[in-house]
């Protein structure tokens, strides 16, 4: 995630909404990646097209209701 620098804008939560500021990147670590989750401290590259937006969300949210992921 890049996050404002200040703390107290990084995020905002209600009863109808969660709000995240700048913006969030993704990877899944489940498939192919299982060295890494042997291990402790790593450090993950995560493309810049990994982009976490509305239509990811929607995509992820999805493949996880039909066990794919």
């Amino acid at each position: 995630m890049e996050l404002p620098k200040d703390e107290s804008r990084w995020m905002s939560v209600t009863d109808e909404e969660l709000v995240l500021r700048r913006r969030a990147y993704w990877l899944s670590l489940q498939r192919g990646h299982d060295q890494i989750l042997d291990q402790g401290t790593v450090t993950v590259r995560i493309p810049d097209q990994n982009l976490l937006d509305v239509a990811v969300m929607r995509g992820l949210m999805e493949r996880s209701r039909t066990g794919d992921i």
